[in-house]
């Protein structure tokens, strides 16, 4: 047996605890989640850590795509495109003609 088995199998073993004034047969993994869920909510750094730890692990800490609203992007000059290389147009590095460039300006009419 490798050690990820054995330990498994020590997880599933079944410990009698008393909660809420009443005995109840629980795994020792539900217990040491009960510990760590009880000492995160009682403000102990360590076990609020290991709670955030293996709830990103598990996916609990991950916001379904459907929550998450619009997704804001900033461009800058130095952003590279999203879209692959053989779907792109060609990319041009000259400046787009505008009204300034032949001398006229917008506002004066």
């Amino acid at each position: 047996m490798n050690l990820a088995t054995l330990i498994d199998k020590e997880l599933s073993k079944k410990i009698t605890i008393t909660e809420n004034g009443q005995r109840k047969t629980i795994s020792k993994r539900e217990a040491i989640a009960k510990q760590i869920i009880n000492k995160a909510v009682a403000g102990d750094p360590k076990a609020i850590q290991v709670f955030m730890n293996v709830s990103r692990d598990l996916g609990e800490l991950t916001i379904p795509i459907a929550e998450r609203g619009p997704i804001q992007v900033r461009l800058n000059l130095f952003d590279r495109p999203l879209i692959p290389p053989e779907q792109r147009g060609p990319v041009s590095l000259e400046k787009p003609a505008s009204t300034e460039d032949t001398g006229e300006s917008q506002g004066d009419s």
